[in-house]
């Protein structure tokens, strides 16, 4: 296999498994009874895979982070107009840790409110194709 095809093969694992990422994000909208955290860390996840699989078909090897904001500035470099059009994801960044993790302080509790959740989802529900139409061009 080529580097080129195992560049591809890893772009689409990436892809395949922000798609995972993105089932439990819509089990999660569409079931009001799940907690909200956990639709939030997937939507963030989702977007980052995506993002790395960019990187990825540039032949960047994505660092093993979680900043939605440091990826797009390496996706920038790259491609300017699909950075400028996925960059209201950074938004997404406290999701992959903050959120999952009760504070260390417990009289510090953190209310996730799921109407703030749904408008981080539709953040990432908006550059979801964007950055799939992205990948797709690449491979």
């Amino acid at each position: 296999m080529s580097s080129d095809e195992l560049r591809a093969a890893l772009a689409r694992s990436y892809v395949a498994s922000a798609s995972d990422d993105w089932a439990w994000v819509e089990a999660g909208v569409a079931d009001a009874g799940l907690p909200a955290s956990p639709m939030g860390f997937h939507a963030q996840q989702a977007i980052e895979k995506l993002l790395k699989a960019l990187l990825i078909t540039f032949g960047v090897e994505p660092e093993e982070q979680h900043s939605i904001a440091r990826l797009v500035q390496q996706v920038a470099r790259l491609d300017r107009a699909v950075a400028e059009a996925v960059a209201p994801t950074t938004q997404l960044t406290p999701f992959a840790v903050h959120h999952r993790y009760p504070p260390r302080n417990p009289r510090t509790a953190r209310r996730i409110d799921r109407h703030e959740v749904l408008d981080m989802v539709q953040v990432a529900r908006d550059a979801y194709p964007v950055l799939e139409a992205a990948i797709n061009a690449r491979l």
